[in-house]
């Protein structure tokens, strides 16, 4: 399952857990209200008192579930437009303390919301797919870059955003780095 698809189902379990939260602690607080007068009224709306609460940590769950989806997406469009991937570049683009950037990559890495993903600990980094990135490599690219434009012809490329998760994409790709996504461009 590409990043697109779990980001779908992530979207859908979150509506589940609101609406049936929202629906549980209501309809069991109401229960729980009119019973409270009758004999055994208290052991009614203990049990009810349980099942708000159920009622409300779904709730809870599904804003976590929510406020993680807006990160994700916020995270890509920062990942591509630096595209080194480093942790404090990213805090500071976010406005977010870096511990609080490596917990969220971490969690939308466990959930798979990145694909092929993984926080790389020399760089303090997330790398997406196999490539990571050095500074000595980009050096040797923009040298062999300049002694091979005199040969051949310069091969232009063009940046596309993702329709799936907002992600910036440089170069000549059919798919989305970042989620999968097939590319229109």
């Amino acid at each position: 399952m590409n990043s697109k698809a779990r980001i779908a189902v992530s979207q859908i379990i979150e509506k589940i857990e609101l609406i049936a939260g929202i629906m549980i602690a209501a309809l069991f607080a109401f229960v729980g209200i009119i019973c409270l007068p009758e004999e055994d009224g208290v052991g009614i709306a203990i049990t009810c008192l349980v099942f708000v609460i159920i009622g409300i940590f779904l709730v809870r769950f599904s804003r976590k579930r929510h406020k993680l989806i807006v990160n994700f997406k916020k995270y890509v469009t920062a990942i591509s437009a630096d595209g080194s991937g480093s942790i404090e570049k990213l805090s500071r683009t976010l406005n977010v303390a870096p511990d609080v950037v490596r917990n969220n990559l971490d969690l939308m890495i466990k959930k798979k919301y990145f694909v092929n993903a993984f926080i790389n600990e020399e760089t303090n980094g997330i790398v997406i797919g196999n490539i990571i990135p050095r500074k000595e490599e980009a050096v040797q690219s923009v040298n062999k870059t300049e002694s091979t434009q005199q040969n051949f012809k310069r091969i232009e490329y063009m940046s596309v955003t993702c329709p799936g998760c907002g992600g910036i994409e440089k170069g000549k790709s059919c798919e989305c780095e970042y989620c999968g996504s097939p590319l229109n461009s």
